[in-house]
């Protein structure tokens, strides 16, 4: 199996657009790396890619890791599917990047979604110009990753629900808002489990992490009062679905997967800065922080 982070930010990534807080400030001197929202890609044969979330931003994405790029044909793509673990814009509105000319019938990728998230869709006209073959993430059952026509990607898919947030724009908890994804190489049983928006640990969960050989998980905040203690806008993590890194590495340091992993950072996390005391703690967990760009290939 061959995972490539492709953006490890939360919504709105590092520097966030609107924001100059002190590591979005750094960011954009150069003293902090920056990162794109949150996607993996992920691949059995370095020749056909699925997508973990496709945030707005996923074009850029696709100019700065040429493997994405189109082959052979004047039109095309090597990805050929689409796992969404929400709704949220930034995990789903990449999509939009997927369209094309109503002359052309084509579904160009398959796009994997919970029942609930694939309705939220369906109420936005403009995600009809989107070219996909749409596919149902049912919870818990094991089902082939396949492209738009049906093609093998060599790997399986299952959805996890688990307790994080509604869609901003859609204020409204629902079992199917939020999973998580566990993909695993059918040739070899490598299973990744992927988890960025996380509130609670059920043993759902739990179990999926224990049975995966890569964990990686939701990283946004390092404590719950981050937000609130910055903008008197702010709300704190817990009630916009997260679990902070300070409850979360605990649990994270007694997995027995291979690699451990956080992303999903949001701006205004001291897990960005590489010589912070969180980014210390994390590290002598055993557990990492994701960047943008890093790849891993397991069983190596």
């Amino acid at each position: 199996m061959h995972i490539v982070f492709l953006g490890t930010g939360g919504g709105g990534g590092l520097p966030q657009w609107n924001c100059n807080c002190l590591h979005c400030e750094q960011a954009r001197a150069g003293r902090l790396p920056t990162r794109m929202e949150a996607a993996l890609a992920v691949s059995a044969d370095d020749a056909t890619w699925v997508l973990l979330d496709a945030p707005p931003e996923i074009r850029a994405m696709f100019v700065r890791y040429p493997f994405l790029s189109p082959r052979g044909a004047v039109r095309g793509t090597p990805i050929r599917a689409v796992v969404l673990t929400h709704g949220d814009v930034n995990h789903c509105g990449g999509l939009l990047n997927f369209r094309g000319p109503i002359s052309d019938p084509r579904a160009y990728v398959s796009v994997y979604a919970t029942a609930w998230v694939r309705s939220l869709m369906a109420q936005n006209p403009m995600f009809e110009a989107v070219k996909a073959r749409w596919r149902d993430l049912a919870p818990g059952a094991w089902v082939p990753l396949l492209g738009p026509a049906g093609e093998d990607t060599g790997l399986l898919v299952r959805g996890v629900p688990v307790p994080g947030k509604p869609p901003t724009y859609r204020w409204e908890d629902h079992p199917e808002a939020t999973v998580a994804v566990q993909v695993r190489e059918r040739t070899t049983g490598a299973t990744l489990l992927y988890a960025p928006i996380v509130r609670e640990i059920p043993e759902d969960l739990e179990r999926a992490a224990d049975e995966s050989d890569i964990l990686v998980f939701d990283g946004t905040f390092w404590s719950d009062d981050e937000l609130t203690a910055i903008d008197p806008y702010g709300r704190s993590a817990y009630s916009i679905g997260h679990i902070p890194v300070e409850a979360s590495l605990p649990w994270m340091a007694q997995r027995r997967a291979s690699l451990r992993v956080y992303t999903h950072i949001n701006n205004t996390n001291p897990l960005n800065d590489p010589t912070s005391e969180p980014t210390r703690q994390v590290r002598a967990a055993g557990v990492r922080v994701a960047e943008d760009g890093w790849t891993i290939r397991y069983p190596e």
